[in-house]
């Protein structure tokens, strides 16, 4: 490379805070990769691709993941000698001034770059060796990726730049992404024009083959990205964000939107939460489709030690949820205050709501836009069955990434892995990755290990896990779909294609108002319509009289059987809030979202008199749904050695006391012995039940009081 050392290359375009400064030692290890790329690269392809703004920020990539891999263990030891200067930062370290610690930043750079032999390196003797692989990969994919371009430029010149050749790279970006398969990251590439691509170092086809589906079945409703698919990468189009032009634009974004919810929910698509679209004007674009079509896999767990709390497999209505919208994040879903639906998500930096007079829209207002929408791609779906069936079997042959695990997991790992202990010894460094074999020990499910295995192996070279499957295939692969990196063969129950087959044979009217009725309630649980008249709340009134109190206990009655839910399969529930992940769920397990509440509410109003035999009479049909809905939910438990807590909440404000009160209450009403039936076998279920491990702070005192 025809540049100069890494010091003038990135140091004078870096700007490092007072307090960071010991990462500039770092800097040694991007100058050892511009090294070694200058040797590697004899024909010169990465300088006749990349400007030396290019090479700078490419560069600057690889800077960034070094910092995230050393900030671990170095920022344990700032954190150290701020405890070490006394006073209250000996408690909390969060109290340093700004001075304090750009001195310890400064004092840590200088003793770095003394190297001496009982300096902080000698405290983490792997840490080394650990930047010099990340430094390896990192020359690796660099070196892969110049190579790709110049090969390919004139394809991606005439693909995705309309003929005209747009210059060699003047900057590059991960955009955080997660790094796989031995240091590769997905690129954005800016060239010397202006023009922007995408370099994504896995199998691009399923994107070709959803592009020309969705054209086909949505006409011009939805942006899917151009791409120039390669064998085991691509070149992907960059699609530009673009504000809403008037009121009529918002609106045929939801309507779009809606349609193509429809779509994604004929073919299965999975982990479609927000990251994964942008706003252009009137459309929505999906600009991520690895999870496009997603595989089924089978069972794996022991029930007789991880019971399935959902209930029986039995549970028709379970299964009409699992092939609905609910998997495919793209209903309203929330953790920790972030919204993952496309539909809400309009804090700041977010682009994939349409932008109106300098503000994003979320759906609220337009849910029956949305919903139209639905309905009108549902049917659309409908009529072009042959078509989809056809469509769908073309991505045989394809690559398709089959999510394991929550990519947040990986990361808690992996900050673990490069932690100050971890990098004292190899045997702490494996002790933690082993982490990942814990989950499949606790669910009985030991003939699993090997996806830990291979899960271990990628952090210790400081990947995340790639998993991934053959689109007609069964096999879970790691890395690649090709025979040798076979993880797990036969893990899945029904491949990528054969799932969405089966989700477009399941089309139908029936379907199609099941899962309008799953929109509407979803976001009738999730949105909040504040009325257009201000003022303060009226004082509640006086206490009801009778007849007042049962015609309200009538119009409640009314409400919820309105939202009761009929699938496809002819199976009734209703669909609750997980309050883990603030997302939707079916109304499960009966011991903890309401079920045993319902009933009994159902159970008292079809006692009750003087109200109409024909409310009562449904009133008692539905109390006698949620004790269906119970029994499926203890047919599963029955079928374990050991009952945790979260199979059942112990607390009586979290669970299990409360179904037991319910149950009294319902057995009161119905008078027909089948409650009190359920009471026993709940009681006999607790001889099972790990209280000891209970966390409930009232698991003890009121389950304890309720027995007795």
């Amino acid at each position: 490379m025809d540049v100069k050392g890494t010091f003038d290359l990135l140091e004078g375009h870096l700007t490092i805070p007072a307090d960071q400064v010991w990462t500039r030692y770092l800097l040694r290890w991007t100058q050892s990769a511009e090294r070694e790329l200058a040797r590697r690269d004899a024909t010169r392809v990465l300088t006749s691709q990349f400007a030396p703004s290019g090479r700078r920020l490419l560069l600057f990539v690889l800077f960034r993941r070094l910092v995230s891999a050393a900030t671990p263990a170095l920022g344990a030891e700032i954190d150290e000698r701020l405890r070490a200067l006394g006073g209250l930062l000996v408690y909390d370290v969060r109290l340093a001034t700004s001075e304090q610690r750009s001195r310890v930043a400064q004092e840590l750079l200088s003793d770095l770059e003394v190297g001496a032999e009982d300096g902080p390196l000698a405290r983490v003797p792997l840490l080394a060796p650990l930047l010099d692989r990340l430094v390896a990969q990192f020359v690796d994919m660099a070196l892969e990726l110049a190579g790709r371009l110049a090969c390919d430029r004139v394809a991606i010149v005439e693909a995705l730049f309309g003929g005209v050749d747009p210059g060699p790279v003047t900057a590059v970006s991960s955009d955080g992404a997660d790094t796989h398969r031995h240091g590769r990251v997905a690129l954005a590439l800016t060239f010397q024009d202006g023009r922007r691509c995408f370099y994504k170092p896995h199998d691009c086809m399923p994107d070709v083959l959803f592009a020309s589906l969705s054209s086909r079945v949505l006409a011009d409703d939805l942006v899917v990205p151009r791409t120039l698919a390669r064998d085991g990468y691509g070149w992907c189009e960059f699609v530009k964000c673009a504000p809403a032009s008037s009121e009529a634009d918002v609106r045929a974004y939801f309507l779009r939107l809606g349609r193509s919810f429809a779509l994604l929910q004929a073919l299965g698509s999975v982990d479609l939460h927000v990251d994964n679209w942008l706003a252009c004007g009137a459309r929505p674009a999906l600009v991520d489709l690895e999870t496009i079509l997603s595989p089924v896999p089978r069972v794996f767990n022991d029930e007789t030690v991880s019971p399935d709390v959902s209930g029986s497999a039995e549970d028709d209505f379970l299964r009409d949820l699992n092939l609905s919208l609910i998997p495919s994040c793209l209903l309203p879903s929330s953790a920790g205050g972030v919204e993952f639906s496309v539909m809400l998500a309009d804090g700041e930096g977010q682009t994939c709501l349409p932008e109106l007079d300098g503000r994003r829209v979320s759906v609220l207002g337009y849910e029956d836009v949305l919903i139209e929408g639905f309905s009108e791609g549902y049917d659309r779906c409908l009529a072009a069955r042959d078509e989809l069936r056809a469509a769908v079997r073309a991505f045989s042959g394809t690559t398709i990434r089959r999510l394991v695990r929550n990519t947040n997991f990986y990361a808690q790992v992996l900050n673990r892995m490069q932690g100050r202990r971890a990098l004292a010894s190899r045997e702490a460094q494996e002790g933690i990755a082993a982490r990942a074999e814990e989950f499949f020990v606790r669910h009985g499910a030991r003939h699993m290990l090997p996806i830990a295995r291979f899960e271990e192996e990628c952090m210790m070279r400081g990947d995340v896990p790639y998993f991934c499957t053959r689109a007609e295939g069964r096999d879970l692969c790691g890395d690649d779909a090709s025979a040798a990196s076979v993880v797990m063969p036969d893990f899945f129950e029904r491949s990528a294609v054969e799932a969405a087959l089966e989700r477009i044979d399941r089309l139908s009217e029936a379907e199609r108002d099941f899962e309008v009725g799953i929109l509407r309630e979803s976001l009738r649980m999730a949105l909040v319509h504040v009325p257009e008249t201000g003022g303060a709340p009226s004082a509640p009134g006086s206490a009801l009289e009778p007849e007042g109190a049962l015609a309200e206990a009538v119009m409640l009655f009314e409400d919820i059987e309105a939202r009761l839910l009929t699938g496809p399969s002819g199976a009734r529930g209703w669909i609750a809030r997980n309050g883990e992940l603030e997302a939707l769920a079916i109304a499960r397990p009966g011991l903890a979202q309401g079920t045993g509440g319902y009933g009994m509410f159902f159970a008292a109003l079809a006692d009750a008199q003087g109200i109409h035999a024909g409310v009562r009479r449904r009133a008692r049909e539905l109390a006698e749904l949620c004790l269906d809905r119970l029994e499926l939910t203890l047919e599963g438990l029955g079928r374990a050695r050991i009952i945790a807590e979260t199979a059942i909440p112990f607390g009586v404000t979290d669970g299990l006391g409360g179904a037991l009160v319910s149950l009294a209450h319902t057995e009161r009403h119905l008078r027909d012995g089948r409650a009190r039936e359920l009471v026993a076998r709940i009681f006999a279920l607790l001889d099972r039940a790990d209280i000891e491990g209970a966390r409930q702070p009232d698991a003890y005192a009121g389950l304890a009081g309720l027995i007795l």
